[in-house]
């Protein structure tokens, strides 16, 4: 039987989230630029906006580029929005918590790498608990 690890609103931090840095990218490039007034933009803003800009970018596409995960079985199933693929609970080397972001996120390191590198990261159901019982379950099975 399929039991989902991750919540169901990971898209939100991977399309949200990414979208959210970008719309701020070009807002940034709006005020460093003057745009908008009538006065010429000054090349020292322009460049400091520009990159303002791609930083925020390249944060959008690299934070937090969250997966959905499933326990089937001895296998961990990954999905990643363009891609799944099923990876062996031996395969697994660490399962650890990232305690100091909200919500949560996990992250499992695997011994070889897959299709997704060396490790990936999901979140799991919104839980107060530091000790999140997602953890517990995915290392018990991988312990058997």
């Amino acid at each position: 039987m399929r039991q989902e690890l991750s919540a169901s609103y990971a898209w939100l931090y991977r399309w949200g989230l990414s979208g959210l840095l970008t719309l701020t990218a070009l807002a940034t490039l709006w005020f460093f630029a003057d745009m908008g007034t009538d006065q010429p933009p000054q090349t020292g803003k322009v460049i400091i906006g520009v990159l303002l800009a791609a930083m925020q970018v390249v944060l959008a596409r690299t934070f937090d580029r969250a997966k959905r995960v499933w326990l089937e079985g001895s296998k961990l199933i990954v999905y990643d929005f363009n891609q799944t693929a099923e990876i062996d609970l031996g395969n697994i080397e660490c399962v650890e918590v990232m305690p100091f972001f909200w919500p949560h996120r996990v992250k499992v390191l695997f011994r070889q790498p897959t299709v997704f590198g060396d490790w990936v990261v999901f979140f799991p159901r919104l839980c107060v608990s530091v000790r999140h019982p997602v953890i517990e379950t995915l290392k018990s099975a991988v312990a058997s």
